[in-house]
C-alpha cells in the first residue's frame, strides 16, 4: 500500500516494489523485494531484554540513528507519552518505561520496540546491480521485560518513607526542572501507572516535597508502591527523565509514631493535617474540647511516657486511585493504611508518644509533629496559691468562660485532690 511515501503491508509475505524518483516512464526505475514479518516472528524477535522502570532505553548498535528514532509497536505500552518524552507519531524523544507488565497474558501492552536500518538491496532495473538507498526499514523487533530498580544509579532511584515526615527530600527545582509526580490512572491508555500511593505535592521547608499516604493499595494488575517523578535534565538539553522512589510505610528507623509534650494538640501527621481529616482517638490520655479537637492531657502517671492511639480517615482527592470496580468517590473519607494494618475498613494505629515537658524526649525519639523539640520550661504554681490572674507563665483564669482540670497527677496516685475548679 502506498501512503505518504510509506510502504504498509497488511500481512506477512513478500512484495515487489517499483521505485522511481519521478515518472517511471521518464526516470530510472528500481525494484525492491520486501519480506514482511509479524513482530513476534521467532526467527527475528529479540525477546526478554531487560529494562528498568524510570530509565531511558538506549539505542542499540543494530539501530541506525540516521533513520530517526525507533517505533514503539503497541499503542498502550507502559511508557511515558507526554511532551518532552516519546512521540510515537514522529518517533522522537526518550523511551522510558513507567511500569512493569501488569497484564503478562496480554500482548497488546507489551513493550515492543522496532529498530531501523537503511536499505541495501535496491536493484537497478537497467544494470541489475544492487545499490544503497536512503529508505528506512523497520527490521529488528525487541520485546523488553521491565523491572523496578533496586539501587541508585545515575540518580534514578530513592526511597520515600511515609513515617519519616521531618526528613522528606526537598526537590531541588534547579536540578529537577519542571518536576512533578507522574500519574496515569487509565489502564486503557499508554503509560498506565496509577496514583495508588495517594501522593500529594506540598510546600516543605525551602521548597516542595512529595508525600505519599499509602503503600498498601498496589496490586499485580496495577502497580507496585513506587512514585515516579518526571523532570527535565538541565545538564542534557532539558531532556525528559524520571526518578523512581520506592514507597514504604515504615522501616527500622521510622515508625508511625510522633512524640509531643503533654498538653499539646493531637494534630494528624503531615500532610493529613492539610486535609479535612477525621481523627478517631482509640486509647490513651486524650481529651476532646467543645470544637471537636483532641488534646494530650498527660504523659505517664509516674513521670514516664504515655501512648495515645488515633485512627485517621482522609478524603479522596481527584488524582487518587483505588483498585477494583467500585472505587470510593472524590471527597469520601477512607481509612488510612487499613490494608497495611490488615484491618480493612479500620485505619492503622498511629501512636502519639506523650512526655512531660520538664522530663524531655526519650532518647532516640523522633519528633514528627513540629520537627523540633518544644521548650522544656513548665509553668509552676506554688503550694497554697490560687490562680486568677496570669502569672509565672500561667493563663488568665478570670476571663475564661469555662475552665476544667482534665488531669491531676495526685488523683492518678490515688491521693486527695489538690486542685479545685
Amino acid at each position: 500500500m502506498k501512503l505518504k511515501r510509506q510502504f504498509l503491508a497488511t500481512g506477512a509475505g513478500r512484495s515487489l516494489l517499483l521505485l522511481s524518483a519521478g515518472s517511471p516512464s521518464e526516470n530510472p526505475i528500481f525494484f525492491q523485494v520486501v519480506q514482511t514479518l509479524t513482530w513476534d516472528d521467532q526467527n527475528h524477535l529479540l525477546d526478554n531484554v531487560q529494562a528498568l522502570v524510570g530509565t531511558e532505553i538506549q539505542l542499540p548498535a543494530y539501530h541506525n540513528p540516521a533513520c530517526g528514532g525507533p517505533f514503539v509497536y503497541w499503542l498502550i505500552s507502559p511508557l511515558l507519552r507526554r511532551p518532552g518524552y516519546y512521540d510515537r507519531t514522529n518517533r522522537t524523544g526518550p523511551i522510558i518505561p513507567v511500569n512493569i507488565d501488569v497484564l503478562p497474558n496480554t500482548q497488546t501492552n507489551d513493550l515492543v520496540i522496532v529498530y531501523y536500518e537503511k536499505g541495501a538491496r535496491l536493484r537497478d532495473a537497467s544494470s541489475g546491480s544492487v545499490v544503497q538507498t536512503l529508505i528506512d526499514w523497520p527490521w529488528k523487533p525487541v520485546r523488553y521485560t521491565t523491572a523496578w530498580p533496586t539501587v541508585n544509579a545515575n540518580d534514578n532511584f530513592g526511597t520515600n518513607i511515609i513515617a519519616n515526615i521531618c526528613d522528606k527530600e526537598i526537590i531541588n527545582a534547579a536540578i529537577y526542572r519542571d518536576w512533578d509526580f507522574y500519574v496515569q490512572n487509565d489502564p486503557a491508555k499508554p503509560g498506565f501507572n496509577p496514583n495508588d500511593e495517594h501522593v500529594l505535592r506540598k510546600p516543605w521547608g525551602v521548597g516542595e516535597a512529595m508525600f505519599p499516604l499509602r503503600d498498601d493499595l498496589g496490586t499485580p494488575d496495577t502497580s507496585e508502591p513506587y512514585i515516579l517523578m518526571k523532570y527535565q535534565n538541565p545538564n542534557n538539553g532539558l531532556r525528559g527523565r524520571i526518578k523512581v522512589f520506592k514507597v514504604v510505610a515504615t522501616n527500622d528507623d521510622y515508625s508511625l509514631t510522633a512524640w509531643l509534650k503533654a498538653g499539646s494538640l493531637l494534630q494528624p501527621p503531615f500532610p493529613l493535617v492539610l486535609l479535612p481529616t477525621e481523627s478517631l482517638p482509640i486509647s490513651g490520655p486524650y481529651w476532646e474540647d467543645r470544637k471537636g479537637s483532641f488534646w494530650a492531657t498527660a504523659a505517664g502517671d509516674h513521670d514516664d511516657t504515655a501512648d495515645i492511639v488515633v485512627h485517621y480517615r482522609y478524603p479522596v482527592q481527584p488524582t487518587f486511585y483505588f483498585p477494583g470496580n467500585n472505587p470510593p468517590p472524590v471527597g469520601a473519607l477512607v481509612p488510612w493504611l487499613d490494608g497495611r494494618a490488615g484491618t480493612l475498613g479500620t485505619a492503622i494505629d498511629f501512636h502519639f508518644g506523650v512526655y512531660w515537658p520538664d522530663r524531655g524526649l526519650p532518647i532516640g525519639a523522633a519528633v514528627n509533629i513540629s520537627c523540633s523539640p518544644p521548650p522544656a520550661e513548665v509553668p509552676e504554681l506554688r503550694v497554697g496559691e490560687t490562680l486568677v490572674k496570669p502569672k509565672f507563665g500561667l493563663p488568665d483564669i478570670s476571663s475564661q468562660s469555662s475552665v476544667e482540670v482534665v488531669y491531676q497527677q495526685a488523683t492518678a496516685w490515688i491521693r486527695p485532690s489538690a486542685v479545685s475548679s
